[in-house]
């Protein structure tokens, strides 16, 4: 299925759980256990009327499949049972719209990232000090790699190709797609989204550079074309990612508000904090989106944003090339724990030195643009902003801290760099907009 907007527009996303979404979407229940995945589930699921799906040991959950209205009451009664939880429906809800492009090859090519051509117009690099980060020889390495959930990756873009892990990556949807069997059964991004951050992290450099060239990406595919995915696939995705050895960061540019009373609400909360907890024991850290709502989330008291508050994750808001927040993004220390470029609509009074995309664009961030999305193009190019890709930005200073430790950093470790390393911004010292500052890659390489 391929969506046209070459030269058009396209939706660049968040993803957003609409508050009390948590009615069962497909007949699916993520169940929690109290002291781990029991020897007899299958009986015990089956008894109830339901059927068992997956299996999660490492949080001792299990998702299950029901028809019948009263299984989630039969099973809650079990005695081994802490809770259950029926399926939400999340959806990618666009933020706003950007401009798609291609840019011509170059005569030659340089191993040097400063010399892609869109270089000059990726400001966001040079807040965070990512040259500084390069000639320190901070590149990143294959020893420490970022994991990315999302809706996928298109590993044929000319700046993609070989910085993605697809023999680690996978496809975790659960529901058929309505694009076929390219959606269901391969890693490749027909929404978009996923290939954008994944070209945040990392690049070949011929027309864009990225924070972290020499690592690579493990791409976790858990929405669809559509946009859409489930609590469950998310959930699963963290875990998966936390048991793969070469994972030093785990982005997650997604997430929703859960209401605190709903039903279920309880234990969808539990999962994910677990599922991330799971992550940080495993020496991985998790980065989060703040959101793109422009609230203080110490004020949203029966709402949850996951996985912002999920255990250790470290929640990220979004700034522009002032360094000022965003104009939508959230904020509220120490939800919102640190902060990276997201770009905003507004452009600087004058075009960036060397940089020749149109001045209404250029205050957002330059990403790759998936080939379904534009008209079959390996080549081309879109610009965007959100929280959503704040998130990777500080997973791939973590990936290029961790490289240069080859990979021995623990997340704990990487959470202390990172801090210790901002940019103050704001207030002096921690503050409640702006927590403990934006991102530094140079000064966290050479801490």
């Amino acid at each position: 299925m391929k969506r046209k907007f070459l030269l058009g527009c396209l939706a660049f996303a968040v993803c957003v759980a609409q508050a009390g979404a948590l009615a069962a979407q497909d007949d699916r229940y993520v169940v929690e256990f109290k002291r781990g995945i029991p020897a007899n589930l299958d009986a015990m699921v089956k008894a109830a009327g339901g059927t068992v799906q997956k299996v999660l040991p490492q949080i001792g959950y299990a998702v299950v499949k029901a028809n019948r209205p009263s299984f989630a009451d039969r099973m809650a009664k079990r005695s081994e049972v802490e809770g259950v939880y029926a399926n939400a429906r999340l959806q990618l809800e666009p933020v706003l719209e950007g401009k798609a492009f291609r840019v011509p090859a170059r005569a030659a090519l340089t191993a040097d990232p400063t010399e892609a051509t869109l270089f000059p117009c990726q400001w966001q690099l040079d807040k965070m000090d990512v040259p500084e980060a390069w000639e320190q020889g901070a590149l990143g390495s294959t020893n420490a790699k970022v994991a990315i959930i999302d809706t996928g990756v298109d590993a044929t873009q000319v700046d993609l190709v070989g910085r993605v892990d697809e023999e680690h990556s996978v496809n975790l949807l659960a529901a058929p797609s309505e694009c076929g069997a390219e959606d269901d059964d391969t890693i490749h991004d027909l929404a978009g989204h996923g290939t954008f951050m994944t070209s945040l992290v990392t690049t070949n450099g011929i027309n864009m550079a990225a924070v972290a060239p020499e690592t690579q990406v493990v791409m976790v595919k858990v929405f669809s074309c559509t946009g859409q995915g489930d609590w469950p696939e998310v959930i699963e995705g963290i875990v998966y990612a936390a048991d793969l050895p070469d994972v030093s960061a785990i982005s997650i540019s997604l997430g929703g508000f859960v209401k605190k009373n709903d039903p279920g609400a309880k234990q969808v909360i539990h999962a994910v904090k677990d599922a991330v907890d799971y992550a940080y024991s495993k020496g991985k850290i998790v980065t989060t989106v703040a959101g793109n709502q422009h609230v203080d989330l110490r004020t949203t008291h029966t709402l949850v944003p996951l996985p912002t508050v999920s255990g250790e994750a470290v929640g990220v808001y979004a700034t522009d090339f002032k360094d000022n927040l965003t104009s939508y993004s959230n904020w509220g220390f120490p939800l919102a724990w640190i902060g990276a470029p997201g770009g905003d609509n507004e452009p600087p009074k004058k075009s960036f030195p060397g940089c020749t995309l149109p001045l209404a664009q250029q205050g957002r961030l330059v990403g790759a643009c998936s080939s379904s999305v534009c008209d079959g193009a390996t080549d081309a190019y879109i610009t965007g902003r959100g929280t959503s890709a704040s998130s990777p930005l500080v997973a791939a200073v973590a990936a290029l801290v961790d490289g240069e430790a080859n990979g021995a950093l623990d997340g704990r470790r990487l959470k202390v760099i990172l801090k210790n390393r901002a940019d103050d911004l704001g207030e002096p010292g921690t503050d409640p907009i702006y927590g403990h500052g934006r991102v530094n890659a140079g000064r966290a390489v050479n801490h």
